[in-house]
C-alpha cells in the first residue's frame, strides 16, 4: 500500500517459543528473559542470575543484571493507570485509541476490583478481547493517546517524523544521504523539533515526549538518579 521499496527477509526462529518462558535452549524467548528479570520465573531458581546470563551478550547483563537495574515494567506504572481510569470513570474511555464502548464499560465497572496493571488485563480479558489489546488499550489511556491523535499520525503514514537516536562513526556517511533523501522531516536533537515539523505532526511528537518524561520520572524515582530529560538527549555515537 505505501509502495514501499523495502524487501521484507524473513529469518527463521531458532531455540524456544514466542511465549515459552524456560531457559531449556540456547536461544530463549524474550519472555523468558522478562520472566526472569522481573522475578516472576526466577522466584524457584537460585541459579537464576548465573543461568540468564548466558543468554544474554555482555553488553546486556551488565546492563540488565546490575544490582541497581536501570529498567522498568508495565507494573511500574500501576498507580499512575489507577488514577488516570479514576479520573475518566465518568465519562467513560472510548475517545481512546482502540478502545470499544463494551470494553470502555467492563472498565468502569471492574474499576472496584483494580489491583495492579497486569492483574487488570488479567480481569478485563475475554475470549474475543485478547490480553495484549487489553494492554495496548490501558496504555493508551495512560499516555493520553486517543482517537484523534491516532488519526493523525496514521494520516503520515504512522511516521511524521524520523529520530536519529545513534549511529556508528564508521557509518556516518549515511548521515548525510538521510538528510538528502529522507520524505520525512529528520530529528537528531528533540529541540529542533518545532522548526522542523509541520503543525499537524507535532502533536505526534509531543506524545513521545510525554511517554519519555514518564518513563524516566519514574525511573528516577526507582533508582534516585537524575531524570533523562528527553528535550536534552543527544545522539549516541559508537
Amino acid at each position: 500500500r505505501s509502495r514501499s521499496r523495502i524487501k521484507p527477509v524473513p529469518i527463521l526462529r531458532k531455540g524456544a517459543g514466542y511465549h515459552d518462558t524456560g531457559l531449556r535452549e540456547q536461544y530463549c524467548s524474550a519472555a523468558a528473559i522478562r520472566a526472569y528479570l522481573t522475578g516472576s520465573a526466577a522466584g524457584q531458581d537460585k541459579n537464576a542470575s548465573h543461568r540468564i546470563a548466558s543468554h544474554l551478550p555482555e553488553s546486556s547483563q551488565a546492563a540488565l543484571l546490575a544490582p541497581d537495574n536501570g529498567f522498568l515494567t508495565l507494573q511500574s506504572f500501576s498507580d499512575m493507570l489507577y488514577y488516570r481510569l479514576l479520573s475518566y470513570r465518568e465519562q467513560g474511555f472510548t475517545q481512546f485509541a482502540d478502545c470499544s464502548l463494551e470494553l470502555s464499560n467492563r472498565i468502569v465497572n471492574s474499576l472496584a476490583d483494580y489491583r495492579d496493571y497486569r492483574g487488570f488485563c488479567e480481569l478485563l480479558k475475554k475470549k474475543e478481547v485478547t490480553y495484549s489489546r487489553i494492554s495496548r488499550v490501558l496504555l493508551h489511556i495512560l499516555l493520553d493517546i486517543t482517537n484523534e491523535t491516532a488519526a493523525r499520525g496514521k494520516s503520515f503514514g504512522y511516521s511524521p517524523y524520523l529520530r536519529l537516536l545513534g549511529f556508528r562513526r564508521d557509518a556516518a556517511g549515511l548521515f548525510g544521504r538521510l538528510h538528502a533523501h529522507a520524505k520525512r522531516p529528520l530529528i537528531t536533537k528533540p529541540a529542533a523539533a518545532a522548526a522542523l515539523l509541520e503543525k499537524a505532526a507535532r502533536p505526534v511528537f509531543d506524545r513521545d515526549v510525554f511517554a519519555s518524561d514518564l518513563y524516566y520520572g519514574a525511573l528516577a524515582q526507582k533508582t534516585g538518579r537524575a531524570q533523562k530529560q528527553e528535550y536534552r538527549r543527544g545522539l549516541v555515537i559508537l
